[in-house]
């Protein structure tokens, strides 16, 4: 049997068509939603291969460590993933410099914030550069907003949002998606509980 392995320069071409069939197989679009969606496959695919890092085993134990607990102590982590301290150290030195950990944050209860209920939202927008930009200049500027992310599917965007009550998000709703000519539609999903995330209990 002969085993064929596709070459690096036909990578990038295999990548970007087989997303772009599974946003035709997925959906009816229009010519230009079509090309702003493979112009997006293209730029994720270019940002993905213009930093490509060799990561060895203790690498991915060590981000999967600090993924659940960065505070976790060097000795600690050190006898979990089979490194000495100062190796686990050099790595996360190393790890850090490079962007792979690209932040160190600390998750916040919304409770003890104000803002319990967490909302997620699939928007539809009308279709163009122009009012794509107005949009996420828009919802980048709201502070209930806590993550949002332009996807392909039935909808545009899907955004993830902590408010203090319903009639909190019902005033959101108004001001971001009713009194915006450029949205089309929108769905409203309310978390009853999280089951996996950064609060989640494991």
């Amino acid at each position: 049997m002969i085993a064929f392995r596709c070459p690096a320069q036909i990578r990038p071409i295999r990548f970007l068509l087989s997303g772009l069939a599974i946003i035709l197989l997925e959906n009816a679009w229009s010519f230009s939603r079509i090309l702003a969606s493979y112009r997006l496959i293209q730029s994720l695919y270019e940002r993905q291969m213009a930093k490509t890092v060799d990561l060895d085993r203790f690498d991915h134990a060590l981000l999967r460590e600090v993924q659940i607990d960065n505070q976790t102590p060097a000795r600690i982590l050190a006898e979990r993933v089979g490194l000495s301290q100062s190796a686990v150290l050099r790595r996360l030195r190393r790890l850090r410099a490079e962007r792979i950990i690209t932040a160190d944050i600390s998750i916040v209860s919304p409770e003890i914030l104000g803002v319990p209920v967490t909302v997620h939202v699939l928007v539809s927008i009308d279709h163009g550069s122009r009012t794509f930009g107005e949009f996420s200049r828009k919802i980048q500027a709201r502070s209930e907003v806590k993550q949002a992310s332009y996807v392909t599917g039935g909808a545009d965007f899907v955004l993830h949002l902590q408010v203090e009550s319903m009639a909190a998000y019902a005033a959101f709703a108004r001001d971001v998606f009713h009194d915006d000519p450029n949205v089309s539609e929108y769905h409203t999903y309310i978390a009853m509980r999280e089951v996996v995330g950064s609060t989640s209990k494991r």
